[in-house]
């Protein structure tokens, strides 16, 4: 008798992590495809106010979720679409956000052409990143900081 592996689909969150690692790992057309074909499923997971659970429980997911998508918003052309999705889903997160949270919502301030509504966002996530010991978003920050004020 031959046993059957059940896999169960990726959490929403798990491919957009996937599709992430694919990112910065050199394989950008096949992130940018991943992301693009699950982008309705990953649009709903977004969108805490949908999920089964209250909204509030839901919000990190959907915050790690529009971060981990950041190439999509931001290389890809897609900045209104993220920035919607990342306010929507930051207003509902019930505790500290993340500082890579604040460092995309900064990032994509500044790609929309708004480097006055960035510059808080940016004090606000080195706080925060500095309080989390996130090193790697603190170098984000830096960067994004010199570009802020090369804008």
């Amino acid at each position: 008798m031959t046993s059957r592996v059940c896999r169960s689909r990726p959490t929403a969150a798990e491919v957009a992590r996937r599709a992430a690692d694919w990112w910065h790992g050199g394989r950008q057309e096949d992130a940018r495809a991943l992301a693009l074909r699950e982008l309705p499923d990953l649009t709903v997971a977004m969108d805490p106010t949908t999920a089964p659970l209250s909204p509030s429980a839901e919000a990190d997911s959907a915050v790690e979720i529009a971060v981990s998508l950041w190439f999509l918003w931001v290389a890809c052309g897609r900045v209104v679409e993220g920035l919607t999705r990342l306010r929507h889903a930051m207003a509902l997160h019930p505790g500290p956000l993340p500082a890579r949270a604040l460092w995309l919502a900064a990032f994509l301030e500044l790609e929309a052409g708004r480097p006055e509504d960035a510059d808080p966002l940016l004090v606000q996530a080195w706080a925060t990143a500095v309080r989390q010991g996130d090193d790697r978003c603190l170098g984000l920050l830096a960067h994004l900081r010199g570009s802020t004020a090369l804008f």
